[in-house]
């Protein structure tokens, strides 16, 4: 069983990247490597950050010989760990950081599971308190991430035995907002299912572009989710009928979309369709 740690890494969160990796190095589990894929740093600066990286298996970090966005960054991690022969690629933002745990807890859930595509595992601020509401021990259909979202690249691992390349391929044709909402729903329209992970959290850093947690229901954040959403269910009209019908409700909010009383803090919560 090959198992990848995988992130993209970035100059603007190298204030928090000395966390990031000690948390790595105290996982309970040690039967992995790490793999990145370098956004911006200098080769030289890379030296320096490996350094902090010393014990710790290695695959590489990685700089494409091509400037790509975020997007691509992330689904280039996801093709590179499947040609590579990766059987479960855990993944985490290098800005966050993980319980001692998380490694072992997901190859638990691998193991217990091998069908299942993802697994995923509760968010937590850096003081320690919970991001989001209750999660389900188990996703089987896409209208179950159709309002707000709890899968992210930071709390989730994927099975790569569950995907054909061409699965992963076929993500390129996205260039609306927020990846990780697209993926996971891609996934699920696939037919293939995701399970809570027994264990294991991840300590999210909430700032002004990370906001499940705080529901905070004023017109600037309102307008900003309904944007969100819009570019959301534009991407995915074309594979269910579901998504077109949201798309026309978001695209005439005044009528249909109103703020969400209930929202559960996960991702793009606020508003809900009447």
């Amino acid at each position: 069983m090959k198992v990848w740690f995988g992130s993209v890494i970035y100059k603007e969160a190298e204030d928090y990247f000395e966390d990031f990796i000690n948390s790595l190095k105290k996982q309970s589990e040690k039967g992995f490597e790490v793999f990145f894929l370098n956004d911006n740093y200098t080769d030289g600066e890379i030296k320096k950050l490996g350094k902090k990286m010393e014990g710790l298996k290695r695959d590489g970090i990685l700089k494409p010989s091509k400037k790509m966005t975020p997007v691509r960054l992330r689904i280039e991690l996801l093709r590179r760990a499947k040609k590579d022969g990766v059987d479960l690629l855990v993944l985490g933002d290098c800005d966050d950081y993980f319980s001692e745990d998380r490694m072992e807890s997901m190859k638990k859930a691998y193991i217990k599971d091998p069908d299942a595509a993802f697994y995923y595992n509760p968010i937590r601020s850096f003081a320690g308190n919970p991001v989001m509401g209750r999660l389900p021990d188990a996703v089987y259909d896409y209208r179950n991430i159709g309002e707000c979202n709890f899968l992210g690249l930071s709390n989730t691992a994927i099975n790569l035995s569950a995907f054909n390349i061409s699965e992963i391929d076929s993500m390129d044709e996205f260039d609306g907002k927020v990846f990780d909402w697209y993926f996971f729903s891609r996934i699920l329209l696939l037919g293939k299912y995701g399970i809570k992970a027994d264990g294991g959290e991840t300590f999210y850093r909430i700032h002004a572009g990370n906001i499940a947690g705080t529901p905070e229901h004023s017109k600037d954040k309102i307008q900003a989710e309904i944007e969100i959403k819009r570019n959301h269910y534009y991407w995915l009209r074309k594979y269910s009928r579901y998504y077109e019908e949201k798309y026309e409700q978001y695209c005439n909010c005044d009528r249909f979309v109103v703020p969400n009383k209930d929202c559960s803090k996960f991702w793009w919560d606020l508003t809900v369709c009447r």
